[in-house]
Formats: C-alpha cells, structure tokens, sequence
C-alpha cells in the first residue's frame, strides 16, 4: 500500500495545471515521509534505485520532501515557504559578525539524541549517495541537482543526531563529496556547497581543514560574488581557526 501510493505521488502529474500543485505533492509525500519514517525511507529508496529514469524534476521533488521530513521529525526549524537553507542558518547567529558565529556554530548542541528521524537518516543519505554522478552534476549548467543533493544531505546530517553511531562518517563522506564539488559554479549551488561544508564541520569537532580545503574557503570568503556565500565562507574559516589556536594551545601545554 504505502509503496503504491509513493509512486503515485512521485509520478502524478499537474493534468489540471493547479497553481499550488507541486506544494501539495510535497506535502503528502513529507506527510507519508513522517508518518511512517524508516518504514517509508527503505520504499523511496528502493523506488529510486528501481526506477533510474525518473526525469531530474521528480528527483528534485523527492529530495526537497526528504530534506522537509527531517525537519518535520526533528526540532530542527520548519521550512515552510522560506529557504530551508536560511531557516538553518539562523540557528547558528548572524555570519557577518565571523566570530561571534563562528563561536556558536561551534557549540550549538545537535538535535537532540532521540527523534524520530534518526532510524532512517543512513537510508536516506547513503541511498541517495550511491545514486548519485558527482561528474555528472559537476557539468550541469543550472546546478539544480547539486543544490537539491547538497542541502538534503546536510539538512539529513543536522537532523540525525548524536545517537546516529554513523554521524562522524556520513559528515566525513560528506566532506569528501563537497571536495569534488568545489568547482561547481552556479550561485544557488555554491551556497548549498558552503551550507553543506558548515554542517560538515559543524559535526567534525576535531576537523581542522587541509590545503585544499583552507584554499577553497579563503578564496570563497575573499571573492566569491554572492554574499551569502561570502557570509558562510568566512563563518567556517573562523571555527577552523579557532580549532587551530586551540590545537597550538593544548599542544604547549604539553611541552
């Protein structure tokens, strides 16, 4: 029953041209998503590695539902109508003053350890890893998918929780996966890209960057086009370097 319906929602079309007829169908989907969360997870999945040659619009719609039920399961911010990327970020304080923000991206607690989300957070992420071509959505020139993956998998990642065991590696692989993304160019890309970079970081304590990485973050902070982006850039810089003071610190108290 519950997979039949998925499918009718995910192939249903706008044969009446309603208006609001994409945010219906999302609704009903984070509706099904929430209501029956690891049992639903394992059928979207499936249904998406089944049925390879959905069109990137009905992809799209799926991975915005999964990223609206993380919220919907958790005490993260409901997204509502607003960008679900500034509805995280507020969280976190305001990115133009760098090191207040950093300070609390720092230590603003994850969600907290049981919710509802956390059993189906490794389906969700790693089922839509696997089906995804990096290279393939490096040459879009729209970057629609590399928004929509980026931010559904960070959303995933700050919905799971600390009693996810496989938080520090899904956070990991994500990091991996923002690696091979750097030079993706379209600006509501880039702003997934640094959106997912935070929450990356943000459960990484003990990641302190590399020179790729540190090369990447300046030069985004420094001249990057986009203001947000700017904004999130030098908010990441500004942790991993107050983890780099902190590392030289408790490294002469030792000597």
């Amino acid at each position: 029953m519950g997979g039949e319906l998925l499918q009718t929602l995910i192939n249903a079309d706008n044969e009446y041209n309603n208006d609001d007829f994409e945010d219906l169908r999302r609704n009903a989907l984070v509706a099904l998503m929430s209501s029956f969360p690891l049992e639903v997870s394992k059928l979207v999945i499936a249904e998406l590695r089944k049925t390879r040659d959905y069109s990137l619009g009905r992809r799209l719609v799926v991975m915005t539902s999964i990223a609206y039920a993380a919220s919907e399961l958790t005490e993260l911010p409901k997204p509502e109508r607003e960008d679900i990327i500034e509805g995280h970020i507020q969280r976190w304080g305001d990115p133009k003053n760098a090191r207040r923000w950093g300070s609390t991206l720092h230590k603003v607690k994850m969600v907290k350890a049981v919710n509802r989300f956390s059993p189906c957070a490794t389906v969700y992420f790693y089922g839509l890893l696997s089906g995804c071509d990096l290279q393939k959505i490096l040459r879009e020139e729209d970057g629609l998918e590399a928004t929509q993956l980026l931010t559904t998998l960070a959303v995933i990642i700050e919905a799971a929780g600390e009693s996810v065991m496989e938080l520090d590696r899904m956070a990991t692989d994500l990091m991996d996966v923002c690696l091979v993304l750097t030079p993706i160019r379209p600006p509501n890309a880039r702003k997934a890209l640094m959106f997912a970079i935070a929450c990356a970081v943000r459960v990484l304590n003990d990641y302190r960057g590399n020179d790729i990485m540190g090369e990447f973050l300046v030069n985004a902070a420094e001249n990057d086009p986009d203001e947000n982006v700017r904004d999130l850039a030098i908010g990441v810089c500004s942790i991993l370097a107050q983890r780099h003071d902190d590392y030289l610190n408790n490294l002469f108290k030792n000597v």
